[in-house]
């Protein structure tokens, strides 16, 4: 996840969910957030740190998912190890 809480601008930064769905939808995703992450989802990557990767700013989906499917790729392996995290379920 990105370390910056605003952008440039002084507006809060948007920010995309990018892996799996996981925790029985607790965090679904493409669920995209607006400045702070809600207590609960900051909660779910504290326990889970590799989770707080697939947190990015929206502006850089189209090249998350060009890479997402390229075996071995860090986006690839990322999307994976979130699945073993309780993926799709």
């Amino acid at each position: 996840m990105s370390g910056k809480k605003q952008q440039k601008t002084g507006q809060p930064q948007t920010l995309v969910y990018v892996g799996p769905t996981i925790k029985n939808g607790l965090l679904q995703q493409n669920s995209v957030y607006r400045g702070t992450l809600p207590e609960h989802i900051k909660k779910l990557v504290k326990e889970e740190g590799s989770l707080a990767e697939l947190f990015i700013d929206v502006k850089e989906l189209g090249e998350f998912n060009r890479k997402v499917n390229n075996q071995g790729s860090r986006e690839n392996q990322l999307f994976k190890k979130a699945l073993g995290k309780g993926g799709n379920n």
